[in-house]
């Protein structure tokens, strides 16, 4: 954490930060053109907490090691409380839930363990787990299930028996089939200690029985508890599995629009000016510094400053002149901004893409409201008759 804070001003929220990440147990970070990631390991908690910002609001390291810091701070105040909570829309930022749900555990997850009499050593014992639609996809599932045994898909053993995507790992104490579906999303983990399943024959053989079920248990999470019965298992007893939380995964997915001047446009569109669609042009580029610039149409102006691409130009067939002024959130590049000028050369060859032609104020005026009055029309905002801008 204190990595992530080099260069971070001084102050309250940057002592806060280094105090939080100091019980941090593994933060793994990571960035890419669109985000930065930050992955948190809390063993005290029994907790993973992934936390991915987007560059326009986390503009460097240190602003995500305070998002990190802000989203513990929460999540330390109560372990169960519902993701949304850890979550605080920065102030640029305006954003509506994307998605959010909490993952009840019965939906996605079953475990069933049979032991030999008297015995618990990992040899003597039959445990099977079903994932059940996992939220983070059959394929995370597995091969997480296959790490845990210290093997992967290339260096384990394929079964066709059992299917395509069927696994073998074998170990000393136990022949371990990995089981995937991921048509109907499910996969299950079957441990099968030596003392059952003293060869690679009958842990297929057990597996089967397991195969035949996994179709209907797909569909209904009921079904996930005749996957493997004490029947299949003779002479062994079923030892009682703690259930698991009702709520141990939730995810909280925010998207929003940047709001502030570095991610805007302005648009302004003179119909029919005066002077003329030439002396218009002339007299904004004099007012505001342009110099010429073909690379729209003839005529055209244009300047880069320091944030944003400004270009004015005429479109003589409809007697119309445009001045877009682009800023450098949203246009990067000069390709950018020309792109979008065109784009706006060519619907202003139609004036009524910009604005309603008829929208001229009436004599005489008569202000909006409860107001008694003769008029053609009653005069509202000049907003209310330019069209959307798609």
């Amino acid at each position: 954490m204190g990595e992530l804070l080099t260069g971070a001003k001084a102050g309250a929220p940057r002592d806060q930060a280094l105090e939080l990440g100091a019980g941090i147990d593994r933060l793994v970070t990571a960035k890419d053109g669109d985000a930065r990631q930050a992955i948190v390991l809390l063993e005290s908690a029994a907790a993973v907490l992934r936390i991915s910002c987007g560059t326009g609001v986390c503009k460097d390291d240190p602003k995500l090691a305070l998002m990190v810091a802000d989203v513990l701070a929460k999540f330390h105040r109560n372990h169960a409380q519902d993701t949304r909570v850890l979550l605080e829309a920065p102030k640029l930022v305006r954003y509506t839930t994307h998605w959010s749900g909490r993952s009840d555990a019965r939906e996605h997850y079953f475990e069933r363990t049979l032991v030999a009499p008297g015995s618990s050593k990992s040899k003597d014992k039959v445990r099977l787990r079903a994932f059940r639609k996992p939220p983070d996809g059959v394929q995370f599932a597995r091969d997480a299930a296959l790490w845990a045994f210290g093997s992967s898909t290339g260096a384990a053993t394929p079964v066709p028996e059992l299917g395509e995507e069927a696994l073998l790992v074998a170990r000393t104490d136990a022949n371990v089939l990995v089981l995937t579906d991921s048509a109907r999303e499910i996969v299950v983990v079957l441990e099968c200690g030596t003392s059952f399943c003293g060869d690679k024959a009958a842990a297929i053989a057990l597996g089967k029985i397991v195969v035949e079920g996994m179709p209907a248990a797909a569909a209904d999470r009921r079904k996930l508890r005749v996957l493997l019965t004490s029947g299949e298992v003779p002479g062994y007893e079923e030892v009682p599995v703690g259930l698991p939380e009702l709520s141990e995964y939730d995810r909280t997915r925010l998207e929003g629009t940047v709001r502030g001047k570095a991610h805007s446009v302005e648009i302004e569109a003179w119909l029919r000016p005066d002077a003329g669609v030439q002396a218009k042009v002339d007299a904004l580029a004099a007012e505001r510094g342009l110099a010429a610039d073909p690379g729209i149409a003839e005529g055209a102006m244009g300047v880069e400053n320091d944030d944003a691409f400004e270009l004015v130009f005429a479109v003589p067939k409809s007697e119309t002149v445009v001045r877009i002024e682009c800023h450098k959130g949203l246009c990067p590049s000069r390709e950018v901004a020309l792109g979008l000028a065109h784009r706006a050369a060519a619907k202003a060859v139609d004036p009524t893409n910009f604005i309603d032609p008829h929208a001229e104020r009436p004599r005489p005026f008569v202000p909006r409201g409860n107001v008694k009055g003769r008029a053609e029309r009653i005069w509202l905002p000049l907003a209310r008759f330019w069209l959307p801008i798609q």
